[in-house]
């Protein structure tokens, strides 16, 4: 039962009671989860999914602004956990798809496809998974958008708990030399304990045993007993006497409720498959060690199946589910994201890929995740006693829009260690849970972020890299992606153009920003104040280092993903999330100026860019910068490289250093315009920017087509200079590279960045 204040929004009865009896009303949509402590629960049922998801949109449909809340209808946690499985299960993973035998994976019965089919055919019905998404996106609006403690709180707490099912601090264990966590370990995930869906029925037998090492490899009663399962698809195991899902009292379907015992002769729905012999002791000693080993704390985690699977929970656990987490659910997305990429460019149809689909799911529900994350750094500092005690919060302003870095460094010393002393082992705080998930060892946590949160991008991978593929969370999903390649290719001129790679940028940025914000608190003030506060030495987490490794990973991709990176910036500004504009602009500032360093090596762009004069609305302030942008060493020392392999290699960094000057000049003139235009030295700096920015781009033109004529061949014949190019451009190349005002280039031109600013200013 849930202990909910007494509050009376309307006359008929108190708001506690009544979200008390919808909090009861809501789990009888699945009657089934009041057995799941002592029974195996299979939740296949659509129409009993929509009935529950119907109930709860419903919530939100009043429209009155007072007492709209007073309906709110908050679920139980095993329901919220089961919302979340669903939100992560794209069609092709449920138990309604799919041929006869997928890879050797026995599919699913035609009564349950039969039971689920007049859903999915429905039109006018979004998918089960974009419903879940929609509901859950619904309650965490009511965190920042609600009036009411009560209501804040409830919802707050929901999420806390649903999502510390996973998000929390793994046990570290001694992993040998450098060999990578998932080699070393991969081997040991017990199948019992990790959910592969349906790989115990599997006519083809996957195993990862070739990449134990011969130490791990041994030959017990454990091999003995993976070798029984490979013949329980075909019903010959001499250790079980029943092969379906009805067929112990210990196993129930949701809507079915006693009547399941009609259905005994499906085994195909039995996705775990357990060895339940009583005359062998050795088998049973083993499963009553795995289980004693899970160490499941909630029995829902382990009992409840959506689909034949596991919850969502469970599989991203990484006690339970070593070494499996929310990491490598994120790695995997990226992974699909990157293989539909792939497929987008030569298929037809392919946005119906299972790479697409894989991508899509997961790539909201951690949008979701990471958004909660966000809120609940910030909120918690803010209402916990001793955060608040030490920020100097009163607990009457704690519903106001506080930013907690800021008050941070105006505290003393010894609070702000306090204050990080909670920040690295409150428990409530999931971002900190999260980040203990990258390894024991600190100084690499920052790699690792940005190595997950990458994942994907690079065109030519180390053969070191390229050896290692991301795990799926369900082994089914990678069973299904298999098929992909088997959609008919056509023609580029007939293929419907789009990339994955590109939407997923915004999630990237996103997860960035969230690690961003944690890492101002390990600075030593000079992010936010501009002058250091602490004069301690150098934090491994601080924010230098964290963009220091951003920065490096942007050099190396795609001017297309480099650029989208950017537009994520303006389109979460836009939104208006927890995290505030002015640190996300200070992020990408000091972002800028180091991957500027990085590509022309000149390490004065630190001086002409100042965190001061970019924020300022002064004209005077944006001289520096504008002086930037004219010195021809920008320019020169890109053109007279000559270690360039190939020439998309020189204009992927041309592209990449004229698109970065142009979003500074974007960024230094926004802030411009706060100041009057009728002023007359505000039309006069405006008339100077014009005429610098027409001399940089005339600049620009003369130094890319040196370059150009650089690498001609009949030029390089003729000259006497003997330098030794990668590359070498035929005569009608370079006619055709050419360029000079006029053309239509794939760089920036700062001209026009300045008349979209000042178009009715200047003629």
């Amino acid at each position: 039962m849930m202990n909910i204040p007494y509050e009376q929004p309307h006359l008929l009865f108190p708001l506690a009671a009544y979200i008390q009896s919808q909090y009861e009303l809501i789990d009888q949509f699945v009657p089934e989860l009041a057995s799941c402590e002592k029974k195996v629960v299979h939740l296949t049922n659509v129409k009993q999914f929509e009935d529950l998801l119907y109930h709860l949109e419903s919530t939100f449909l009043a429209n009155d602004e007072k007492g709209g809340e007073s309906y709110l209808k908050i679920p139980s946690i095993d329901i919220f956990r089961i919302l979340i499985t669903l939100a992560s299960r794209c069609s092709s993973t449920n138990f309604t798809h799919g041929s006869a035998s997928i890879d050797g994976l026995i599919a699913n019965s035609e009564y349950i496809k039969n039971l689920n089919e007049e859903y999915e055919n429905c039109i006018y019905k979004s998918p089960i998974r974009d419903r879940c998404i929609t509901i859950m996106r619904s309650y965490m609006n009511l965190l920042s958008a609600s009036k009411s403690p009560i209501t804040v709180d409830m919802v707050y707490n929901l999420f806390l708990a649903a999502l510390k099912d996973f998000i929390i601090q793994p046990k570290f264990f001694h992993i040998r030399g450098t060999l990578p966590k998932d080699k070393y370990l991969g081997s040991n995930r017990n199948p019992a304990r990790r959910q592969e869906t349906n790989i115990e029925q599997s006519h083809d037998i996957i195993s990862d045993s070739e990449e134990e090492p011969p130490s791990l490899v041994s030959n017990t009663s454990k091999d003995i007993a993976n070798e029984v399962k490979k013949f329980q698809p075909y019903n010959i195991s001499p250790l079980r006497k029943n092969t379906g899902v009805f067929s112990s009292d210990n196993h129930k379907i949701s809507g079915l409720n006693d009547s399941a015992v009609l259905f005994q002769t499906m085994p195909h729905l039995d996705s775990e498959s357990e060895l339940t012999s009583g005359s062998d002791g050795e088998l049973i000693s083993k499963k009553r060690k795995v289980r004693s080993n899970v160490r499941d704390k909630d029995s829902a985690l382990s009992n409840i199946r959506v689909f034949g699977d596991y919850l969502i929970s469970r599989q991203l656990n990484p006690i339970i589910n070593s070494p499996y987490n929310l990491w490598k659910l994120m790695q995997w997305t990226f992974h699909c994201a990157n293989f539909s990429t792939m497929y987008q460019k030569q298929l037809l149809d392919s946005n119906s890929t299972n790479c697409h689909l894989i991508f899509e799911t997961y790539a909201k529900l951690l949008r979701l995740i990471f958004d909660f994350l966000s809120f609940n750094f910030t909120y918690h500092l803010i209402t916990d006693k001793n955060s608040r005690r030490l920020l100097n919060i009163e607990i009457d302003n704690k519903n106001e829009h506080i930013d907690p870095v800021c008050i941070f460094f105006q505290r003393d010393r010894i609070s702000r260690k306090e204050i990080i002393n909670i920040l690295e082992n409150d428990r409530n705080i999931l971002l900190s849970n999260l980040m203990t998930q990258l390894g024991p060892s600190r100084v690499d946590w920052y790699d690792r972020v940005i190595e997950y949160a990458f994942t994907g991008l690079n065109k030519d991978k180390p053969k070191s890299e390229s050896s290692y593929q991301p795990q799926p969370c369900y082994e089914r999903e990678k069973l299904l992606i298999r098929h992909d390649n088997l959609k008919k290719k056509v023609d580029k001129n007939y293929a419907v153009q789009y990339d994955d790679n590109l939407d997923s940028m915004k999630l990237r940025y996103g997860i960035i920003i969230i690690v961003y914000y944690r890492s101002l608190f390990f600075s030593d003030g000079s992010f936010i104040n501009g002058s250091k506060v602490d004069d301690s030495s150098a934090s491994q987490l601080s924010p230098e280092i964290l963009l220091q490794q951003l920065s490096c990973k942007l050099i190396t991709l795609d001017y297309s993903y480099l650029k989208q990176f950017y537009l994520a910036y303006y389109m979460e500004i836009a939104e208006d999330k927890f995290i505030s504009k002015i640190h996300q602009y200070r992020m990408m500032l000091e972002l800028t100026k180091m991957v500027l360093i990085s590509l022309t090596g000149i390490s004065e762009i630190d001086n002409y860019l100042s965190e001061k004069e970019m924020l300022s609305t002064h004209c005077n302030s944006s001289q520096s910068f504008i002086d930037l942008i004219v010195d021809q060493r920008l320019y020169q020392v890109l053109v007279e490289d000559e270690t360039y392999p190939h020439w998309q290699d020189f204009e992927a960094a041309w592209c990449k250093m004229n698109y970065l000057l142009g979003w500074l000049l974007e960024s230094s003139l926004s802030h411009l315009q706060n100041n009057s235009t009728e002023s007359s030295n505000y039309n006069e700096f405006v008339d100077y920017i014009y005429k610098r920015v027409e001399k940089a781009d005339r600049m620009k033109i003369k130094w890319f087509n040196k370059f150009i004529l650089n690498h001609c061949e009949d030029n390089t014949k003729s000259d006497n200079s003997h330098v030794e190019y990668h590359f070498y451009l035929s005569d009608d190349e370079a006619l055709e590279l050419l360029v000079n005002e006029k053309t239509d280039t794939n760089w920036v031109k700062l001209k026009d960045i300045v008349q979209l600013k000042f178009s009715g200013i200047r003629h």
